[in-house]
This record gives structure tokens, sequence and C-alpha cells, in this order.
């Protein structure tokens, strides 16, 4: 099995917020959704802090310092541009040193810094677990994405919000039970044997390989309502270590009595990599 990409965790996003313009570089980046400039960092960046910024300012030097520092923790990516190296003309004179970064910058993963800065620009992901159908009329993926459909309409003011991608956790033989129902809207199905669910271990490593394609390109939400406690408590454990927004949904008879509860939300993670203490 290919080892797998190896994801920002808290300490990670803790440290990355450090610098004095990381948050607002970090935030114009989630909130653009693109690639964006380093001329374009400085144009929106530079005259919020006014005193010190311009030809002859710090802010330049401080702007490379942060983002080389970003990119080297795996928090950004240069998709355009390089380093350029210059000689230095009062010290180490003849040797080359790293001179200005220039180049265009994304953030390495959507997720989670896309949720946290609220960024409209980034579609939705889902990845959850299912169980045995049994007697159920609807699946509990299916309920969870009603009520979070739900939630981001009413009380985020998302209109006509849905999810782009939707990844299902199941079992090859609770798959059988779905078979004339198969949920037309599940874009991916990861498939576990019986002697997995009952470990933490191998969910994990199995899950770890489908997350970095996820928090690359979507704004991640994940679900560990279904299946057994194994699967639940891998899934919660990943979402805790690298700051995924993670929820539970409580079943009811009535499937319209249904509640949602956010285990891992926006304002966790704000704490959690020390944002409001930051700049």
């Amino acid at each position: 099995m290919p080892i797998p990409e190896k994801l920002p965790e808290i300490e990670d996003y803790r440290s990355a917020f450090k610098g004095m313009y990381r948050k607002d570089i970090l935030e114009l980046l989630a909130k653009a959704g693109r690639a964006v400039s380093f001329a374009e960092l400085e144009y929106i960046l530079g005259p919020r802090y006014g005193k010190g910024y311009g030809k002859d300012g710090k802010m330049k030097g401080i702007l490379n310092h942060d983002l080389k520092a970003l990119e080297d923790e795996g928090i950004i990516i240069r998709v355009g541009g390089k380093t350029r190296e210059r000689k230095n003309k009062t010290r180490n004179e003849g040797k080359l040193i790293e001179g200005k970064l220039r180049g265009v910058f994304e953030l390495k993963y959507k997720t989670p810094l896309c949720h946290i800065f609220d960024s409209s620009e980034i579609p939705y992901a889902y990845l959850g677990l299912l169980g045995k159908r049994d007697d159920k009329t609807e699946s509990e993926t299916e309920t969870a994405i009603k009520l979070l459909k739900n939630f981001f309409e009413k009380f985020l003011n998302k209109k006509d919000f849905n999810f782009k991608s939707i990844t299902v956790i199941n079992t090859y033989k609770a798959i059988a039970g779905w078979e004339d129902y198969a949920p037309r809207y599940v874009t991916y199905w990861h498939l576990l044997k019986d002697e997995e669910i009952n470990r933490i271990e191998p969910i994990e490593e199995k899950v770890k390989a489908i997350l970095p394609d996820l928090m690359r390109n979507y704004n991640l939400i994940m679900d560990c309502t279904s299946l057994t406690k194994p699967p639940s408590i891998a899934l919660y454990e990943l979402a805790k270590r690298h700051g995924i927004p993670l929820i539970y949904v409580h079943i009811k008879v009535k499937e319209e009595e249904s509640e949602l509860t956010w285990i891992i939300k926006k304002e966790d993670l704000i704490k959690n990599f020390g944002i409001e203490n930051s700049r």
C-alpha cells in the first residue's frame, strides 16, 4: 500500500498563524479560492499597515518571509514563479543567497481554512459512514445531507446549497442491502472488509488515503454517525488531528425529527488554531 500523503495537523496550523501577515495571507487565499500572485497580495495587504509600507518599507521582506515559511510548513504551495537568487552586496560578498520570493500562491488544502474563513468560492464535499440497511427507508447519508443542506441555507444563508462530492464508506456485506436503493447522489463508494470494521487502525489508514484529494479540492465535512464504533472513532481521530469539520446525526424513528450535532465546528477550529489570538 502506498504511503499516505502527510496532511497538516493542528500544531502545523498553530505555527502557521504566528507570523505578522500570516492570518491575512491565509484569509485572502481562502476567500479568493484560487491562486493569488505576490503582487496582488502586496497590493491588497499593503495599505492595511500604512506606516512602513512602500518602496522602502519592510513589508516586502516580511511578506517574503511569511510566504516562504507557510510554503515550508506545507500550508500553501507556489504554483507559478520562482525564487530569484541574488548576490548579497553587504555580507558574504559573491555568494548567492535566497532572494525575493516571487510567484503565484494558493492553499495546498482548501479544508479547513476555507471553512474557517467562509469562502464562497470552494465547493463542498461530504465523507461519511453507512451501515446495514435493515428496515430503513432512508439512509443515514441522505438524512445527513438533508440536515446539512438545511443548516447551510437557513443559518449561513448559502442559497441552493449542495455537495459537489459525496463519499460513503460501507462494507462489502452491507452494501448488498442498498443494491435496489443505491443512492444516486453518492459520488464514490469505499468498501471495508468485515475484519476491518472492528479495528480502528486499518480504517484510519484507508480513510487517510481518501482525505488528501478531498481536502485539496473541497470544503470537506465528515460524518461519523453510522456503522460500528471503530469507524466512528477513526473518523473522529482524523478530524481532530487535521482540523476537519465533523458532524453526528441523532437518528429518530421519524426521519424528519433527526437532529444534526457539530462535534467539530468552525469555532472549535478557530480556537484550536490560535486564530483568535493572532494579529
